[in-house]
């Protein structure tokens, strides 16, 4: 038997051990930070050196098994889950119609699922588990500092926004909308548990605080609605309504009645017009504010006492209380036209566009972009990524290929390279497999993080009831303990899972109207959320508190560097073999991309060089048409040089180049022929081909504007400088001076007759 100093010896001795494993977490934060600051990490330039780091990293860690436990149970299922999917992902190149974007999308897929692994891996410590919303916060933190900074002092705020929209640091406002708000549960929760410090808490609410202000800048509608459900999915599923609703009252007061006029303003009367330092020390003011409140309610909190029994009833009562509000102002706000069902009705027909223009009134005409019903066009890309789905049910049209289909059958002007719903893509692109596998892997995880939640709920309203009723013996009857709304009954304990249900709730409905997946600065805090809601429901054990289970392990003999579990050679096999495909495949494309860049340079310079190193990118990506159309543009650029030199030789110099380019856009269009813009540039080259023929034999119409054919045809360039008097003068295919430093005669000449 353990005696008193020694357990506390052998706990302090884990807790040292346990805070080594925060590191690890701390640079998944720190990655997802370095994401969020380079556009979202959406483009694979911005995404792909990232990926390539924390592929090294889940390869030294299966190599070394540097990790204090590997996953099990229901994490291991997640992980084969998400391994599969990714796994089908790449098998999708075979019937898609670009292999080279699955290519691109099977890296990223399993970048991801490293990312996801080696959280739950690091999230199986109980140390880390309670660092987890620390680290959430100072993230978030750094995220609201750096906004307010760059709304104050950026020396072009027109910059930073799009269509009067926030859109600092995503570049797209609606996704922008989504990465201030998907932390705003775990904030509140945060603020509203006594598991940490006042400053903390304070902290927290105040954080909470200014990612509102900057989401209603954003003006995103869909944002908006995932907010409101998932507020209610909180308050349904929370078992510490009254606190979660007494916090979540500083910053809802806050934004609606100091920081939403303002703010909307913004949009409303221009970001030109309307007060750029007022935007920024309003959100400033309104956090401080926000965390000033909160410090002075949790002190005068730890002062109240009350029974059991009123907590019950205090948050079945403010359940009442949230759900009667929404009913009765939703049947407030439409009383004007027939009440909730005719206003449902109408909306329905503006957001599918049956109204009509003239019944949907403008965006710029409305006092708020909030107000205004529309889908943006979103029911005709999703129209499109359902009729992908019917065409192959079973295996979808292949991974990030949804652009094609759209190119093909949609109704509108417009481009869409995703469907706009995390569902209908998964079942266009992938099929019924790929989005039975996805959907399960998320399935699984949601129901670890409920199930016990939703028995100890059943129970514990079944014994409270019992207690009101008198139904138990007195000894059974809870003593009155401080802090009521500190809501200590047994439930309490699950309250950072249902706040990660939640915020996981509200990106999953904000996903099912925009790409957020797509987009790796947003997906990756919803993967850490993942994790560690499944790693605190997997860890917390069969019955009891958290802490008691944690404090029953801590009494465990102190670690001796060998994992508490073994190690599972099958995951350390998975896991590197996730490290060397995102190596590998991620390598390969960065490397491809740094050669692409470096040929643009060079061109400026060497074209010849340069034409012959774009073309060397083509071997490291034998199935991606970049590479051609990167030689391309420098040939064509070789074409429009070829002006600044006199006589002859010039014309014969842009035949020559423009011939090339034409026969670089054909293989680019050869490995991608579903790729419309590739052949409109191929298209376009050769209309810039014949007008430069048309110019050496003087046979151009007199009234030919150039003008005008390039406002309608972009692409297309002035020839005018081409001497129409020397045609017959002109040397050979490939035997200009200023020719020969592409290729020989013989490649020109082949490359014309191609």
């Amino acid at each position: 038997m353990t005696t008193g100093p020694t357990r506390r010896a052998v706990r302090g001795v884990r807790n040292i051990g346990g805070l080594v494993w925060v590191a690890p977490l701390g640079i998944l934060f720190g990655v997802w930070l370095w994401y969020v600051f380079n556009s979202g990490g959406f483009l694979p330039r911005q995404w792909l050196a990232g990926a390539l780091a924390v592929a090294f990293f889940g390869l030294v860690v299966a190599i070394l098994s540097a990790y204090p436990r590997r996953p099990r149970g229901t994490a291991l299922i997640i992980i084969g889950l998400f391994a599969a999917y990714a796994v089908w992902i790449g098998a999708s190149a075979f019937w898609a119609d670009s292999a080279s974007r699955v290519w691109i999308e099977t890296a990223r897929v399993f970048f991801l699922l490293i990312v996801l692994t080696l959280a739950l891996i690091y999230l199986g410590e109980h140390a880390v588990r309670k660092a987890f919303p620390l680290l959430l916060l100072a993230a978030f933190l750094v995220l609201l500092a750096a906004s307010v900074w760059r709304l104050w002092t950026a020396p072009d705020i027109d910059r930073l926004f799009i269509e009067s929209r926030w859109a600092w640091p995503i570049d797209y406002p609606n996704n922008n909308a989504a990465l201030y708000l998907i932390g705003f549960w775990p904030l509140i929760w945060l603020a509203a548990t006594s598991a940490h410090g006042l400053l903390a808490r304070g902290v927290a609410l105040a954080t909470a605080t200014g990612v509102l202000g900057f989401f209603v800048m954003t003006q995103s509608r869909g944002a908006l609605w995932a907010l409101a459900l998932s507020t209610v999915i909180m308050f349904v599923i929370s078992p510490i309504r009254l606190r979660t609703f007494l916090y979540l009252l500083i910053p809802a007061l806050l934004t609606v009645f100091y920081q939403f006029p303002t703010l909307n303003r913004l949009w409303s009367e221009g970001v030109t017009d309307a007060p750029r330092g007022g935007a920024a020390a309003t959100i400033l003011t309104a956090s401080v504010i926000g965390g000033v409140c909160c410090v002075a309610f949790a002190l005068v909190e730890r002062r109240l006492y009350t029974r059991a029994w009123l907590k019950v009833a205090g948050g079945t009562a403010v359940l009442l209380i949230v759900l009667g509000a929404s009913i009765w102002g939703t049947a407030s706000l439409t009383r004007d036209v027939g009440g909730p069902f005719a206003w449902i009705d109408q909306a329905w027909f503006q957001f599918t566009g049956q109204a009509g223009e003239s019944d949907a009134p403008p965006e710029n005409e409305a006092s708020s972009r909030f107000l205004v019903v529309s889908s943006s066009g979103r029911v005709d890309i999703w129209r499109v990524a359902w009729e992908a789905f019917l065409e192959k049910p079973l295996t979808g049209v292949g991974a990030d290929n949804f652009v094609f289909r759209y190119d093909q059958f949609r109704q509108r002007d417009a481009d869409s390279q995703h469907a706009h719903s995390l569902e209908l893509q998964l079942l266009g692109e992938t099929g019924v497999i790929g989005g039975l596998l996805a959907l399960l892997g998320i399935s699984v995880g949601l129901f670890t993080l409920l199930h016990r939640r939703t028995r100890e709920g059943i129970r514990g309203a079944r014994r409270s009831l019992a207690r009101i009723y008198g139904r138990l013996k007195r000894q059974d009857r809870q003593p009155r303990a401080p802090a009521a709304l500190a809501s200590q009954g047994s439930t309490a304990v699950y309250a950072w899972e249902m706040a990660v249900v939640a915020a996981l709730s509200y990106w999953m409905i904000h996903a099912s109207v925009d790409w957020l997946w797509q987009m790796v600065g947003i997906a990756i805090p919803a993967l850490l959320l993942f994790a560690a809601g499944v790693a605190a429901a997997q860890n917390r054990g069969g019955r009891g508190s958290h802490a008691e289970t944690e404090s029953l392990r801590e009494e465990s003999p102190p670690s001796t560097g060998v994992p508490s579990r073994p190690s599972s050679a099958t995951f350390r096999v998975v896991l590197a073999f996730a490290g060397i495909v995102v190596m590998v495949m991620a390598g390969l494309s960065y490397s491809s991309l740094k050669m692409q860049e470096s040929a643009l340079a060079l061109a400026n310079t060497d074209r010849a060089r340069a034409a012959s190193r774009a073309e060397a990118a083509h071997v490291l990506q034998p199935t991606d048409p970049q590479p051609y159309v990167t030689q391309a543009s420098i040939y064509f650029a070789g074409a429009n040089v070829a002006g600044e030199v006199d006589g002859v030789a010039r014309a014969a110099a842009a035949l020559d180049n423009l011939a090339l380019s034409i026969h670089s856009m054909a293989k680019a269009c050869d490995l991608e022929p579903a790729n419309w813009s590739l052949w409109y540039q191929k298209g376009v080259e050769t209309l810039n081909l014949l007008l430069v023929r048309l110019e050496i034999a003087g046979e151009l119409p007199a009234d030919w504007d150039y003008a005008q054919a390039m406002a309608l045809i972009p692409g297309l360039a002035d020839w005018s400088w081409v001497d129409t008097s020397l045609a017959s003068e002109l040397p050979l295919p490939g035997h200009s001076a200023y020719s020969r430093g592409f290729s020989s005669g013989r490649g020109c000449s082949h490359a014309i007759s191609k």
